[in-house]
């Protein structure tokens, strides 16, 4: 995923399609996520003990930490973690969908 790397494959074999696997695109994004929610922590103690919340999927979450997701995705908290997460979990949705169009009508 390096720009060398994208670089070189078009130089080299330009009729080729690049593609990212679906591990290292979560990396990224989780990362960001997680950029976000520290920062964030910073002025909101709210967020303080809810890494893991932003960082595993709704499905692996404990009931506690289901209970804890649901409290700080109140819309009055406005809180960009939860946004973020949001956005990743929209991405996500890109692995589910069987084709373009289906895709594209989510």
């Amino acid at each position: 995923m390096s720009p060398a790397f994208i670089i070189a494959v078009r130089e080299t074999l330009p009729e080729a399609q690049i593609t990212f696997d679906k591990f290292h695109i979560m990396k990224i994004i989780n990362e960001a996520v997680d950029k976000v929610r520290r920062e964030e922590v910073k002025t909101n103690p709210l967020l303080l003990g809810a890494r893991s919340i932003f960082l595993k999927n709704e499905n692996n979450l404990t009931v506690k930490q289901k209970a804890v997701r649901e409290s700080l995705s109140l819309p009055r908290l406005n809180l960009k973690s939860m946004r973020a997460l949001q956005i990743r979990e929209t991405f996500q949705q890109i692995y589910v969908t069987t084709s373009k169009d289906d895709f594209e009508a989510k």
